[in-house]
């Protein structure tokens, strides 16, 4: 067998397996997106998030989120799916000197 076609196998195989594995933080939430029309409520914050999909929805969080910031967020929709009630709201900005 051509000790090429191994060599390749291998480092494919390998890289395959790294990209499974690998730690991506993106999984750890339901929706990534960028956050917009921040309002505080008596109780926390509604917000809309441009989800990385393509999708928009209104957000309710009881921690405060910044206008523009890349966020990811887990949680559930309402039962008439009109608002996603947030149980986990993370910024992923990555912060520049």
């Amino acid at each position: 067998m051509n000790k090429y076609l191994v060599l390749s196998v291998s480092v494919l195989a390998v890289a395959a397996v790294i990209a499974i594995f690998e730690d991506n933080p993106l999984r750890d939430y339901d929706y990534t997106g960028i956050v917009h029309d921040v309002r505080p409520t008596s109780s926390g914050y509604v917000f809309i998030i441009d989800t990385s999909v393509g999708g928009c929805f209104k957000c309710y969080s009881s921690k405060e989120v910044s206008e523009l910031g890349h966020y990811g967020v887990s949680g559930e929709f309402s039962d008439d799916g009109s608002i996603f009630f947030t149980s986990t709201v993370k910024c992923l900005d990555v912060r520049r000197l």
